[in-house]
């Protein structure tokens, strides 16, 4: 990229932008899980869930709960 810019923005960025994106927000939550924020991940796939309730949210969703990392869940 040229000037300093990245020619995409960052995921959390994006969202802001485009709040009813459910791929942006799922990218964004496979991010920040990565990145080990296990609790922040899973509210963002919550948001996800209520918006777009779809196989792709439920599937990160099940994971982000399967590595065991996320104590008590959505009910919580």
């Amino acid at each position: 990229h040229r000037g300093g810019r990245p020619r995409h923005p960052q995921p959390a960025v994006a969202c802001r932008r485009d709040p009813h994106n459910t791929y942006l927000k799922l990218l964004l939550a496979r991010e920040i899980a990565r990145a080990g924020r296990h609790d922040e991940a899973e509210q963002v796939y919550g948001e996800a869930l209520k918006s777009s309730p779809t196989p792709e949210v439920l599937k990160g969703l099940f994971a982000l709960y399967g590595s065991g990392k996320v104590e008590g869940g959505l009910a919580k």
